[in-house]
């Protein structure tokens, strides 16, 4: 059976039982305190309820509604590169499937504060460019975390364009391709992570107050005994930098050796003997 609630003003209290009682003030403080001890507890908790079923329904609507326009992005960026495909259908097996890359490009949009076309459309091509001509629906899943990756560094470019630092990042790879070349070793930057590898090496010189030159030599002297010279990924980190700190320290003590040897004070206490 329905247990009634009631939410009413002591004024209107009083207005509604003056027909049937009369009371002092000081009673209707009693009956009013003793109501406060009996009052409902839960109605925040009821109403909360509500709204996260609500919120529950209105995020099913929007995501069905998501997926669709998710189908329909993905399937014209695949007919542009030429692929041979069925649209994906409700009540194909591979809907469900669906779903599940459609909330990755969600998290994807929120992520990177995308809008929905550009975010799906972005998460798209990039999915399917890993996916190096081998097409395959779950595969997003496989390559998210790279997706991902992928648009953090195009991000990175953008702003450091941006900041107009690009100057820098030119100067740190046409160093790194001359101490290459002078090993008869040609360089040429292949992929977005090459070159986002030399804005993360130009932002640690800059942290130091190191010359670019000396930076890049430091790394190739001390991977030369190895026989090996250094990746672009292997030009910034905790070991690029003891590396570079290792080599000023070499250069300070030949500094002091050769001040030694050619310090005149030894010639002149010849002639004063």
């Amino acid at each position: 059976m329905r247990n009634p609630s009631l939410h009413i003003t002591l004024e209107n209290l009083k207005s509604v039982l003056s027909s049937y009682v009369t009371l002092k003030d000081s009673d209707w403080n009693s009956i009013l305190g003793e109501a406060f001890k009996l009052r409902i507890k839960n109605r925040t908790i009821l109403l909360s309820n509500k709204k996260a079923t609500i919120d529950r329904i209105q995020k099913k609507l929007n995501t069905e509604g998501n997926v669709e326009v998710f189908n329909g992005i993905l399937s014209t960026v695949r007919s542009l590169l030429g692929h041979r495909f069925s649209p994906i259908l409700k009540n194909s097996r591979d809907y469900e499937q669906l779903k599940e890359i459609s909330n990755l490009s969600d998290e994807f949009n929120q992520v990177f504060n995308l809008s929905q076309r550009e975010g799906y459309l972005d998460f798209c091509k990039i999915g399917i460019e890993l996916m190096n001509k081998k097409y395959a629906l779950n595969k997003f899943k496989y390559y998210k975390e790279k997706i991902f990756q992928i648009k953090e560094w195009e991000f990175l470019i953008e702003e450091e364009k941006a900041k107009d630092n690009l100057y820098n990042v030119n100067q740190v790879i046409q160093n790194y391709s001359e101490l290459l070349e002078s090993k008869g070793i040609q360089f040429e930057i292949e992929t977005l992570e090459d070159y986002v590898n030399f804005i993360y090496c130009k932002n640690q010189i800059l942290e130091n107050g190191a010359e670019i030159k000396k930076w890049l030599k430091s790394q190739f002297e001390k991977l030369e005994f190895v026989d090996r010279v250094p990746n672009p990924n292997q030009l910034y980190g905790e070991a690029a930098l003891k590396r570079y700190k290792d080599s000023l320290l070499t250069l300070t003590k030949e500094s002091k050796n050769k001040d030694k040897l050619y310090d005149p004070s030894k010639f002149l206490e010849k002639f004063k003997s």
